[in-house]
């Protein structure tokens, strides 16, 4: 009887019909990364234009070369959004992954050691303030240290000495806080705290940066020096609208 629980149990996490689908293309071996990165833009070029493919993902996998994934609920939406890109191969073949195929897949392509992170890459955030935040990693800092690129979290506060409001950045939570508390995401505009930023030169990046509540800000962004640990690099699998917000 127990065994038929556990079973019946892991049938339920496992996805249905009236999910989404992952599909496998054939590409030219060593295209992986540079085709996902190709189709991702065009994927936002496309919606920019308000002409959205049906595509909610693309990813790929370093365990399984030669191929990237693509989530669809139709092989035709696939087949319409490779279209025209060179080093796709044998779109006759494109397959779907069986739906209890598709956990291991999952965790295929999640399996990584924290030493392969790398610059550019995709991250989750794993707690606190940012956690399941999407996250772009800019620079690798050493071994236990990575700057990453996050829309910020910030809110209004009252300053009780004045009454007035002000803005303040969250990165992490306060003594005493409900961490069921969302604080907003929102650009940083410099324009709103003349007073209180600067802009400096970061020397690792040799770019312009505003300094703000002793962070780090660029184009809207916040760029936040966290502990690799913090970092999800496994089963990211950033939304198109995620992405198109960087």
């Amino acid at each position: 009887m127990e065994d038929v629980e556990i079973g019946l149990a892991q049938h339920v996490k496992l996805p249905s019909i009236m999910d989404s689908k992952i599909w496998k293309v054939r590409c030219l071996n060593g295209c992986e990364r540079s085709l996902t990165a190709q189709l991702l833009k065009k994927a936002i070029d496309f919606l920019n234009q308000e002409k959205p493919f049906m595509i909610l993902s693309v990813f790929n996998c370093d365990k399984t070369p030669g191929c990237i994934y693509i989530e669809a609920h139709n092989k035709s939406h696939v087949l319409t959004f490779v279209d025209g890109i060179s080093g796709i191969l044998k779109r006759n073949l494109i397959e779907m992954i069986p739906y209890n195929s598709m956990p291991h897949i999952l965790k295929l392509c999640g399996e990584m050691s924290k030493t392969t992170l790398k610059e550019h890459q995709w991250v989750r955030i794993k707690s606190g303030v940012y956690k399941d935040d999407l996250g772009l990693i800019e620079l690798i800092q050493g071994s236990k240290k990575a700057l990453v690129r996050l829309i910020p979290r910030i809110r209004n506060e009252v300053d009780h000495e004045t009454g007035t409001c002000k803005l303040k950045l969250v990165t992490k939570y306060g003594k005493g806080e409900s961490r069921l508390i969302s604080i907003p995401q929102r650009f940083f505009n410099p324009t709103q705290v003349k007073s209180d930023c600067r802009k400096e030169k970061y020397g690792p990046r040799n770019k312009s940066f505003y300094r703000w509540q002793d962070q780090l800000f660029r184009n809207g962004f916040l760029y936040l020096n966290l502990p690799i640990n913090r970092l999800q690099a496994d089963r990211v699998n950033p939304r198109l609208e995620e992405v198109q917000t960087f």
